[in-house]
């Protein structure tokens, strides 16, 4: 009986609905992480530019994440939707620096967009039209509720 009233107690308590939980701490960045990272935000202020993968022309989602991986090196997709399926997926409630973070937009072309995780719950991403790169928040209920993947290219 005791056995029965817990089970049903433990399914009154509220679920976490997005694909997203805030983490404690990140763990100790790896050099290579750190500059994927680092190189992403020396670009925060740049506009959007569809197509776009360079400082000087501008950034779209995935021309942001392209460049800043290759900028040190690393041969990965220019396609947001190649980037959601490149390296390996991790568990999205515990990302590392450069992790790539895919949400699903249904207002956005294929539905996919992408950014770079740049540590204490935050991604660095060019967003859309009209804006430009910058560093938010996964926390934000938009972010957490659209959360589709989390792809780890650096090992």
């Amino acid at each position: 009986m005791l056995l029965c009233l817990a089970v049903l107690l433990a399914g009154c308590g509220s679920a976490h609905t997005g694909g997203y939980a805030p983490r404690r701490a990140d763990p100790p960045p790896t050099r290579q992480e750190a500059a994927v990272v680092n190189t992403a935000r020396t670009v925060i202020g740049t506009p959007y530019r569809y197509g776009g993968c360079d400082p000087a022309q501008g950034f779209d989602c995935s021309g942001l994440i392209w460049w800043a991986y290759s900028t040190h090196g690393h041969d990965i997709p220019r396609t947001t939707r190649e980037q959601a399926a490149m390296g390996t997926s991790v568990n999205c409630n515990a990302p590392r620096l450069g992790d790539v973070v895919v949400f699903r937009i249904a207002d956005k072309g294929l539905g996919l967009h992408a950014g770079i995780y740049s540590g204490n719950g935050h991604f660095v991403h060019s967003p859309k039209s009209g804006s430009v790169v910058r560093e938010e928040s996964l926390d934000k209920q938009y972010w957490q509720s659209r959360l589709y993947t989390c792809r780890r290219i650096l090992r």
